[in-house]
């Protein structure tokens, strides 16, 4: 008798579980809109400060791009030191391109599409479709010819800003800022 009230118990059980599980949710037009909501594309404009791509300095210290309601604004933090400055004066970086551009630029909007700092002096940006060089620390900026190679992250440019190292063919290259010219700097490089 024992033995038959067991049996008559598991089969309840399994009996009200498989019931629970063909009773199905469904799922409305209504629920995927609701859920759409929440995809980034709705939910960024209303969240500032979200997320940091920070872009590493070599002496340890990182820029960011800040969105906030105001616009943007590029920030230098240093760690070691827990220090969070504006990496440039944006005021003066806006006037000197709007001279340059003829193009009126708001401190908030500056034109930077792939821009870093390199030991903190030097800024490559695109700014009215062109690539221009900036030294920070004079806030003097010239256009790049166009047979000088576009700027990438991929680059490192020298401290005294006159040329960049790149990788080519897997071998490290050097060009000159100037003149545009390019030479091997190794010749034994291997894909990886």
């Amino acid at each position: 008798m024992r033995y038959f009230s067991v049996i008559i118990c598991v089969l309840a059980l399994y009996g009200g579980l498989s019931a629970q599980q063909d009773q199905r949710n469904v799922v409305t037009e209504e629920d995927y809109a609701r859920a759409e909501s929440f995809l980034a594309q709705h939910t960024n404009p209303l969240v500032f400060g979200g997320s940091v791509s920070p872009q590493w300095l070599s002496d340890g210290r990182f820029w960011f791009r800040s969105i906030n309601p105001e616009g943007e604004t590029y920030l230098l933090v240093d760690p070691i030191r827990r220090s969070r400055e504006p990496a440039f004066d944006h005021q003066r970086l806006a006037d000197m391109l709007t001279g340059m551009t003829g193009r009126i630029i708001e401190p908030s909007g500056l034109p930077l599409e792939d821009m870093w700092i390199e030991d903190g002096t030097l800024v490559a940006l695109m700014a009215g479709g062109r690539d221009l060089l900036c030294d920070l620390s004079r806030y003097a900026c010239k256009f790049l010819d166009g047979d000088v190679p576009a700027f990438s992250r991929d680059e490192a440019v020298s401290p005294d800003g006159k040329s960049v190292v790149f990788i080519k063919d897997h071998n490290l290259w050097l060009r000159s800022l100037d003149t545009g010219g390019e030479s091997p700097l190794t010749t034994d490089g291997v894909e990886d």
